[in-house]
């Protein structure tokens, strides 16, 4: 420990008792301040106190009507999203495919059984040569 922190411990204890007269001194002037039946407290905790209120009062609807439009935005998104899925699903690229190659179209993206009999024919034609 050096010499600057033993001061510094020092002034901080010292100080302590202080803030702490200073803060109930304060606190004690913002509840008069506040409070209509007794008329006194220092004037700029008043008007502390008169803009908090306004502030408070002025914020608390906005908050709700953002609130309000984030939730709705949210329905929206959620019902888009429900929606392509659903078209995904009915009509989708892969549903396409499949569809084309049942027609005889490209590859196809299933093996038939028929498929599978072939290769496992073929199999047995290359094992025997």
């Amino acid at each position: 420990m050096t010499a600057r922190t033993l001061v510094c411990d020092r002034n901080r204890a010292a100080e302590a008792p202080r803030r702490q007269r200073r803060g109930a001194d304060h606190r004690r002037s913002i509840a008069a301040a506040a409070s209509p039946r007794v008329g006194g407290g220092c004037a700029p905790c008043a008007a502390a106190a008169s803009r908090r209120q306004a502030v408070r009062d002025r914020t608390l609807p906005e908050a709700g009507d953002t609130l309000k439009r984030l939730r709705e935005r949210q329905i929206e998104a959620q019902a888009a999203d429900e929606a392509l899925i659903e078209i995904d699903a009915a009509g989708g690229p892969l549903a396409t495919a499949e569809k084309l190659a049942e027609q005889g179209f490209g590859h196809a993206s299933k093996s038939t059984a028929d498929d599978v009999l072939a290769r496992l024919n073929a199999k047995r034609a290359r094992n025997l040569t």
